[in-house]
């Protein structure tokens, strides 16, 4: 992509592409460190919903406002567009929406007398408990619950999707 890129664009912009870390906080760590420094040769990043507004204050990314018009930002969807304002401008452009995904075993769900997926935090519970019961299964509902950022928001969009708010 990167090379159809720079081959549609010689002449007036070239990309390099530049892996930075895996982990959310050590990429955040290492992209603030070298803005903060004032001598960064990176032009675009792609960051986490929380950075625009960080990065902003400290005058470490571009005002995108006239940029990025009202008519582009008509595609997207209201909660990404938000993430990337700050005292009412745009400071950049959303990439993806993190939009989770419930997915389900329909043949266990079936073998069990079920219809369809789980409507309610509590359908699921139920759900869970009699398809781990009557297959075997070892767990009734698996998520990324590793003990960071991900855990925490894969695990509340699931509650919070369900109508519970504690």
């Amino acid at each position: 992509m990167i090379r159809r890129f720079n081959e549609q664009n010689r002449g007036e912009v070239q990309v390099k592409w530049r892996e930075m870390p895996a982990l959310s906080a050590d990429y955040f760590e290492q992209i603030q460190a070298e803005l903060q420094s004032g001598k960064s040769s990176v032009d675009v990043i792609g960051g986490d919903v929380i950075w625009p507004a960080q990065f902003a204050s400290n005058g470490y990314i571009l005002d995108l406002t006239d940029r990025f018009t009202s008519g582009m930002q008509e595609d997207y969807l209201e909660g990404p567009l938000e993430s990337v304002q700050y005292q009412g401008k745009t400071w950049g452009v959303p990439w993806f929406t993190d939009a989770g995904m419930f997915y389900y075993r329909m043949d266990l769900l079936e073998k069990s007398g079920f219809s369809g997926p789980p409507r309610t935090w509590e359908e699921m519970k139920q759900v869970a408990r009699k398809v781990q019961a009557d297959h075997g299964t070892k767990y009734g509902f698996v998520f990324q619950g590793a003990q960071d950022e991900g855990g925490v928001v894969d695990a509340l969009e699931h509650v919070w999707n369900a109508g519970e708010t504690s």
